[in-house]
């Protein structure tokens, strides 16, 4: 979709998630974003859960 659409914008909501989660963190950093990055992707925004330890592990 990425690439057929052409986006450069992606938002990401992560309400529903709860605790930490540091292996999906690792995904993110070592697979999606630098695909999405060379896709074309420029920017990204992450609706956080009101969760004080989601919270802490997004911004990890």
């Amino acid at each position: 979709m990425v690439t057929k659409h052409q986006f450069t914008h992606l938002i990401s909501v992560i309400i529903k998630l709860e605790g930490s989660f540091e292996e999906v963190n690792e995904w993110f950093l070592k697979d999606f974003n630098p695909k999405m990055v060379e896709l074309g992707m420029t920017y990204e925004a992450i609706i956080q859960s009101k969760n004080l330890f989601s919270q802490l592990s997004a911004e990890d």
